[in-house]
C-alpha cells in the first residue's frame, strides 16, 4: 500500500531543497554545504552550486578543501581550472556505488579570497562602518575555515577601518559610545592599545563632565575613581617618581599624549589621571583658613603619596591656623605649636605663637595682682627668654606688694638688688633656661595618621570617654583621656567611605 501523505511530504522537501540549491543568488560555500550534511540524502538529484578552494585535481576528479564529496568532471573542465585557487561548481548530487559525488555541469574560475577582499573594499565609496564590518565578517569566517593567516589579517584591517569610522562619528561628549566601541574592539580581537585608548577617552569625558559641576558631586567622582582603578592598569599604584615633562604634556593634551605613548608609559599616565581626580576630590574638602590641613594632608599621604610636598603645605596651613588661634590655646598646646614650627626651621613663627599667647594671658593675670604679674614674668622668661620684660613685670609686682617674698626672691635670683628703692643688677646675667622642646608626636607618643589600634596602644588603653558620630562622609570619633574639669587630652579620629579604618587626624589638650 502506498502511503501518499509520506510520499508527498518527501517530494515537497526534495523539491524545496532543489529549488534553493539551484536558484540561489550566491553559491554555497563548502562550510555551508557541510552544515547541511544531515540533508545530503534528500539533495540527491538536486542541482548544487558550490564554491571553494581547490585541494586536488586529476583523473577526472576535483577535490575542494574540507569537502567530503568529490566532484566528477570531464577532462576539458579540469584542464580549465588547473593552477587555479578557487572555483565555483554547478552540478547534480548523485549516488555512485553508495557514494555521493557531484557531477559537474559547469565550472567557473573565481578570484582568490585575497583578491576578492581587495575587490570588495575597492568598490566601497564613502563606506559606512557596517560595510567594513560585513567585509570583515566574511574574511574572518573564510580565514577561520581555511586557517588562512593572511586573510585573517585582512579581516582585522577591515574591522579596524569600521571602528575608526564609527569612532570619528561619535559625539565629543559620548562616553558611553566609546565604551561600547571598546567592547566591539575586544569582540573583534583588535589590538589592545586601541581598546585602551577608547576606554581612556571615555573616562576623560566622564571626568570633564564631573569636574564642571559646582559644587563637585563627590559621589559621582568617588564612583569614577573606582571605575578608573578597574579600567586603567596601574591607576591605583603610586609611582616611585614623577617625570615632570611627561606629566606636563599629559596635563596639557591628555588624549594626544596617551595616543602617542607606549604601553609602559600609559601605565604612568593612568596614575597621573587617577591622582588628578583624587586630588580634586580631596581638596574639595580643604577649608580656606587651613583648619583641617592635617586631615587633608593625611588623605593626600594615603591616596596620592607622590604628593608629599603638597601634603606638607597643608600641614603648614594647619599650623598657621593654630597660630591665629594662639590666644585661646592652652599652654601645652602653644608649647607644642612652637616646637612644631621650630622643627620646620621656622623660629620666627614659633616666637610669634608664644608672644601672642603670653599677651593674651596678660589681662587675666594682671587682675590677680602681684601673683598674676609673677606668673606673667615666669612666662616671659620661660617661653620668650625676655628678661627685660620679665624684670619690668617683677618690679611692678614688687611695687604693688612689697611684702610678697616670691617676687623679691625672683628678682634676686636674676642678680638684682633693691638699692634705695630701685632694683639694680648687681651680678652678671645668668643664661636663661630655654623652654623645653616638645616631641610633636606626644602626648603618649600618639601621632596624627595612626590607626585606632596604634593610637590606643600608644595611650596605654581605652579613653575615659568616646563620642562617635556618623556623617555622610563616614565616621568621626572623639576620644577623651582625663577627668572632666581637669586638663584632658582630646584625640579625634575619622574614617571615610573609601577608608573605613579610623585614623588620628587631630590631637589637642583641653583645660
Amino acid at each position: 500500500m502506498i502511503r501518499w501523505p509520506t510520499v508527498l511530504i518527501t517530494l515537497f522537501v526534495i523539491g524545496t531543497v532543489t529549488t534553493v540549491a539551484g536558484a540561489a543568488d550566491t553559491a554555497w560555500s563548502v562550510e555551508s554545504f557541510n552544515r547541511r550534511k544531515p540533508d545530503w540524502d534528500q539533495l540527491v538529484g538536486a542541482t548544487i552550486r558550490m564554491e571553494g578552494r581547490v585541494s586536488l585535481l586529476g583523473g577526472g576528479q576535483i577535490r575542494l578543501i574540507k569537502c567530503e564529496v568529490p566532484i566528477r568532471a570531464p577532462e576539458t573542465m579540469t584542464r580549465s581550472v588547473r593552477g587555479r585557487d578557487s572555483i565555483e561548481v554547478t552540478g547534480h548530487l548523485k549516488r555512485d556505488n553508495n557514494r555521493l559525488v557531484i557531477e559537474a555541469d559547469r565550472i567557473r574560475v573565481l578570484p582568490s579570497d585575497l583578491k576578492e577582499f581587495d575587490s570588495r573594499t575597492a568598490r566601497l565609496r564613502m563606506p559606512k562602518p557596517s560595510e567594513w564590518y560585513d567585509i570583515g565578517d566574511w574574511a574572518l569566517e573564510r580565514s577561520t575555515f581555511y586557517d588562512d593567516e593572511e586573510l585573517a589579517k585582512k579581516a582585522t584591517s577591515a574591522f579596524e577601518h569600521g571602528v575608526n569610522i564609527e569612532w570619528r562619528g561619535l559625539d565629543a561628549a559620548d562616553a558611553a559610545g566609546r565604551f561600547e566601541l571598546a567592547q566591539k574592539v575586544a569582540r573583534y580581537n583588535l589590538p589592545e592599545p586601541l581598546r585602551m585608548e577608547l576606554i581612556h577617552e571615555g573616562d576623560r569625558i566622564l571626568w570633564t563632565t564631573a569636574a564642571r559641576t559646582t559644587p563637585l558631586d563627590k559621589e559621582v567622582v568617588t564612583k569614577l575613581l573606582a571605575k578608573l582603578v578597574e579600567d586603567l592598569p596601574g591607576a591605583s599604584q603610586p609611582l616611585a617618581s614623577i617625570k615632570g615633562e611627561l606629566k606636563d604634556r599629559y596635563d596639557r593634551e591628555p588624549l594626544s599624549a596617551y595616543r602617542d605613548s607606549a604601553e609602559d608609559v600609559r601605565v604612568q599616565l593612568h596614575r597621573f589621571f587617577y591622582t588628578s581626580v583624587q586630588l580634586t576630590l580631596i581638596l574639595e574638602d580643604a577649608a580656606k583658613d587651613g583648619r583641617n590641613g592635617d586631615e587633608i594632608a593625611m588623605r593626600i599621604d594615603m591616596f596620592v603619596p607622590e604628593y608629599r610636598k603638597l601634603a606638607d603645605q597643608y600641614r603648614l596651613q594647619k599650623l598657621n591656623w593654630r597660630l591665629k588661634q594662639a590666644a585661646v590655646a592652652t599652654r601645652p598646646e602653644i608649647v607644642q605649636l612652637a616646637a612644631e614650627f621650630r622643627a620646620r626651621s621656622l623660629p620666627d613663627q614659633a616666637t610669634k605663637a608664644l608672644t601672642r599667647w603670653v599677651k593674651a594671658q596678660e589681662p587675666r593675670l594682671r587682675q590677680d595682682g602681684a601673683l598674676g604679674l609673677l606668673q606673667l614674668a615666669d612666662e616671659q622668661l620661660s617661653l620668650l627668654q625676655d628678661e627685660r620684660s620679665a624684670v619690668a613685670l617683677l618690679v611692678e609686682a614688687n611695687k604693688r606688694d612689697p611684702t610678697f617674698a616670691d617676687v623679691t626672691d625672683k628678682l634676686k635670683s636674676l642678680g638684682y638688688s633693691n638699692i634705695g628703692g630701685t632694683w639694680t643688677r648687681m651680678t652678671p646675667a645668668i643664661p636663661l633656661t630655654p623652654v623645653p622642646e616638645v616631641n610633636t608626636t606626644l602626648p603618649g607618643a600618639v601621632a596624627v595618621g595612626m590607626n585606632a589600634t596604634a593610637a590606643r596602644d600608644a595611650m596605654g588603653g581605652d579613653a575615659n570617654s568616646i563620642a562617635r558620630v556618623l556623617t555622610r562622609g563616614g565616621v568621626t570619633e572623639v576620644w577623651s583621656y582625663g577627668v572632666p574639669g581637669s586638663s584632658r587630652l582630646i584625640i579625634r579620629l575619622e574614617g571615610t567611605r573609601l577608608t573605613p579604618d579610623l585614623r588620628v587626624v587631630e590631637i589637642a589638650n583641653e583645660r
